[in-house]
């Protein structure tokens, strides 16, 4: 009885019966080959349709197994690979991954010009393996040398120059602040998702225009920056790559101001958004990365921002 109900479970659900095979099936099956993930934070699915629940996110680089074949999705939107990792199953896009192995060789067939102990002959060949070898190493190879600068992750250190601006009774005063701190971008780069721009940054220069409040006391305090923005592509080069961004940002100041014989202790805290355009440049595992950005909380400013990267 329990015959009858796997055979009708595996004929009316042939997929179910591929996600069941054992893993050592799945690798001498001419269906199934080694695979890697070609993007971080790449969405693995219930099944093939990009509105079904995503059942788990892969990193880039995770090993896997991949069906051959590709699925269409649901609606004709769209091609998925069957997909196995650890215990695990589902499907991927197909632009998600990369088959890492060169797949089974075609069977031969009676008219075939070539028999199969032709064919055996030839790859038993010394040269015909070595040729072999090299091919399967370059394309192995391939996807992390041809990455788009888009979904690697870069960190490193920032400069900014911002004209900062504040806002009291007497009008928007503002002066040209010098920041630095640190960056980090790319996909994964707080969260798994899709790639980010990070910054943190601080200051320990005084704005100007404290002094025309302040007596001969000096002021001292800081400046804390930050802000996260979401990075859409908008032309890349080989090595290079121009985004466009937008996102939250804020901004904490601490200064201490003597006027005349009262101390006055400035602290606010303020949230808003910015945006901006920036070019990156790749040179091998480091990058220059420069940027426009603007800024908008109770007051708006702009700021140019210089970065040193090194990939990760």
């Amino acid at each position: 009885m329990k015959l009858f109900i796997v055979f009708g479970v595996c004929a009316a659900f042939p997929e179910a019966n591929l996600f069941a095979q054992t893993a050592a099936e799945i690798k001498n099956s001419p269906d199934w080959g080694r695979a890697m993930v070609y993007t971080d934070g790449a969405s693995v699915y219930s099944k093939p349709d990009f509105d079904a629940p995503v059942a788990d996110y892969l990193s880039f680089k995770t090993p896997i197994w991949a069906a051959r074949k590709a699925t269409p999705g649901s609606g004709g939107l769209g091609l998925f690979h069957r997909v196995r990792y650890k215990s695990k199953a589902g499907y991927m896009a197909d632009t998600d991954l990369r088959m890492i192995d060169k797949g089974a060789a075609p069977i031969a067939k009676s008219d075939d010009k070539e028999t199969a102990s032709d064919r055996n002959a030839e790859e038993g060949s010394p040269k015909k393996k070595k040729k072999k070898k090299a091919v399967s190493k370059i394309y192995e190879e391939e996807p992390d040398e041809s990455q788009s600068v888009y979904f690697k992750r870069f960190a490193g250190l920032a400069v900014a120059s911002v004209n900062f601006t504040e806002k009291f009774p007497t009008g928007k005063l503002h002066d040209q602040m010098l920041m630095y701190g640190l960056r980090a971008l790319g996909p994964g780069t707080l969260f798994d998702g899709p790639p980010i721009d990070f910054n943190f940054w601080f200051s320990l220069q005084k704005p100007g225009y404290y002094k025309s409040f302040a007596t001969k006391t000096p002021v001292s305090g800081f400046l804390l920056f930050g802000d996260l923005n979401f990075m859409i592509p908008l032309y890349e080069w080989k090595n290079a790559l121009l985004t466009v961004g937008f996102g939250p940002m804020w901004t904490y100041t601490n200064y201490k101001v003597t006027i005349k014989t009262s101390h006055f202790d400035s602290q606010e805290f303020r949230v808003g958004v910015d945006g901006g355009v920036g070019l990156t440049y790749k040179i091998k595992h480091f990058a220059l990365r420069g940027d426009a950005k603007y800024y908008f909380e109770r007051t708006q400013y702009y700021g140019f921002v210089a970065s040193f990267l090194m990939e990760y």
